[in-house]
């Protein structure tokens, strides 16, 4: 499996609440207070698949238990345009993406298009 870094525009480490998740007509929200104590949040469009992981769940050796990595060809991605929840002419439009909240121990997985985010 390949990764790369995905950088966001705040830290997902040490969260001091959250995260909150709200799912909405192929759109997730995700809030939470940074170590800083300031209010981030990051809005995925167009979302095909998401799950809540805990640590145990994936490999803490690939996979950043403090921070955000996308995957790169994805097998879960690969499953969704098998299933035709993807279509094969938009697979190069999405990304998979493993957020890392280290301070609850547990991983954000999310297939989507595009995203915003927005910190205080």
């Amino acid at each position: 499996m390949q990764t790369r870094s995905f950088r966001l525009p705040f830290s997902v480490a040490d969260t001091e609440e959250g995260p909150i998740i709200k799912w909405d007509k192929y759109s997730l929200l995700v809030q939470f207070k940074s170590f800083e104590n300031r209010a981030c949040e990051i809005v995925f469009s167009e979302v095909s698949h998401f799950e809540f992981l805990v640590e145990d769940e994936l490999d803490s050796k690939i996979f950043q238990y403090d921070g955000a990595i996308e995957i790169i060809d994805s097998q879960t991605i690969n499953n969704l345009v098998s299933i035709g929840e993807i279509s094969k002419e938009e697979i190069s439009s999405f990304h998979h993406v493993v957020i890392g909240f280290n301070e609850i121990g547990s991983y954000l997985s999310v297939v989507f298009k595009g995203y915003a985010t927005k910190h205080a």
